[in-house]
């Protein structure tokens, strides 16, 4: 009696002959393409009703685990792959099993198939039938091991970081911390050209820096400080860097279509909802593979009034988390600590936003800091990069790195800032130098 409801219910949502449904049959359901596909299968085969939606099969859900499994009779593989795809989006649970690769024998269909080779032989569609894995599970034998070299990563351009970390893998999340002005916008600012220079699409949200302010900040860092300029402003005295038109000229090919800033002029723009939409528009349509969120702060997040705001950051963290491992990128989000313990000056992972549980979303969590090293016998002011969390390989780390104020370049105790990126390397501009005249050689 259970299944007689069932079944009148399920009339609403598929198209099938009620008198030829029994679950206890052994060709399972076959859930067909078209009408004649259901007329040419006979007992047990159903379609979609006219007007019905994927998403309304989940209302007759107990009419399909009636049936020991699903047989999708499509005879070409995209298609199928489409209804597979929907049937496992709205009804996860189902056994499915799809016909072998040479099962319909050049027909188009089951009812050219049964024209061709008659009722009786329909059935051998069955054969061979291959059982899909259950949705949502992999075995572990038929998963690929990954190899080390061949993982999509980005290097930082700090050696010290990437011997720790491995360089930035494509699929994580990066997480980072430390008291305002300590860097870290302008330290993520030089990762992102490393990227770029490393042939990567790279997209920005900046949620405090006018689009204007923004690129300049990043064109000083592309430039170096062999190409920056000072110059005194007249009406306040204050020093200013600058950098030559035709440089700037240059570093815009080099980043042309490969280096994609938010717009934050609309008013939704901060909601995580657009950020997120954008970032997949972003990596879909332009290729992007590394984003940064800078910061946290100052997002739009979803239900994050009063005691409900740290669950709220950890939650968007948690989309972005996502949004990287399902769309094979890396991305890099900026969040503020609460002030440490009294007496204790290094940061600790439970400090960063409030909630221990951000940084527990996140595959790397680094902080910045400033004091100072002796360098060369003598005191220098540093910025310590601490490596809070690496998922990958474990431990942690302190890194030390000096600041080019000219450029806006951290670099390395025992390197220089000075490093070439691919505008100034590539199309270099032509020299001409002026010879004395030969004698009689032509000019």
């Amino acid at each position: 009696m259970a299944f007689a409801e069932e079944l009148l219910k399920a009339q609403s949502f598929l198209t099938f002959d009620l008198h030829f449904v029994d679950p206890h049959q052994p060709t399972g359901l076959w859930l067909c393409e078209t009408a004649e596909d259901v007329q040419a299968a006979g007992i047990n085969a159903v379609k979609l009703a006219p007007g019905v939606q994927w998403e309304d099969l989940r209302r007759c859900e107990r009419f399909f685990h009636a049936f020991p499994y699903v047989f999708l009779p499509v005879a070409e593989e995209g298609r199928r792959q489409r209804m597979l795809e929907n049937l496992r989006r709205v009804l996860p649970g189902l056994t499915v099993y799809i016909p072998a690769a040479n099962a319909f024998r050049g027909c188009g269909s089951v009812w050219s198939f049964r024209e061709q080779f008659g009722f009786s032989r329909v059935n051998e569609l069955l054969l061979d039938a291959r059982e899909l894995p259950i949705y949502g599970l992999l075995n572990l034998s038929d998963v690929a091991p990954p190899g080390a070299a061949s993982l999509q990563r980005y290097r930082s351009g700090i050696p010290a970081l990437d011997r720790f970390t491995g360089g930035f893998y494509a699929g994580q999340l990066s997480l980072w911390t430390g008291e305002r002005g300590r860097g870290k916008s302008t330290l993520l600012g030089q990762l992102l050209l490393e990227a770029v220079d490393q042939g990567a699409t790279v997209c920005a949200y900046s949620g405090e820096l006018a689009a204007e302010q923004f690129k300049l900040w990043l064109t000083i860092q592309a430039a170096g400080p062999g190409h920056v300029g000072v110059y005194e402003d007249k009406e306040t005295g204050r020093k200013m860097a600058a950098v030559a038109e035709s440089v700037r000229k240059r570093i815009d090919e080099w980043w042309d279509r490969r280096f994609f800033l938010y717009d934050i002029g609309s008013a939704s723009s901060h909601s995580e909802d657009s950020i997120l939409q954008v970032f997949d528009n972003a990596r879909r349509c332009y290729g992007a593979e590394v984003f940064l969120v800078d910061n946290i702060m100052t997002v739009g997040l979803k239900h994050s009034r009063d005691g409900d705001y740290f669950r709220a950051q950890s939650n968007f963290a948690g989309r972005l988390a996502a949004f990287a491992k399902q769309g094979g990128v890396h991305v890099h989000l900026v969040a503020h600590p609460r002030k440490a313990d009294k007496g204790r000056k290094a940061l600790q992972m439970d400090d960063i936003g409030g909630s221990g549980d951000l940084p527990n979303r996140a595959d790397n969590v680094f902080a910045l800091s400033r004091g100072q090293a002796e360098l060369r016998g003598e005191p220098k002011n540093v910025t310590t990069l601490q490596c809070l969390k690496n998922r990958a390989f474990g431990g942690t780390k302190e890194i030390q790195l000096e600041f080019d104020v000219k450029s806006k370049r951290f670099y390395p105790l025992d390197g220089a800032p000075g490093r070439q990126y691919g505008w100034e390397l590539q199309g270099r501009q032509m020299t001409l130098e002026e010879v004395q005249e030969a004698g009689d050689e032509p000019v």
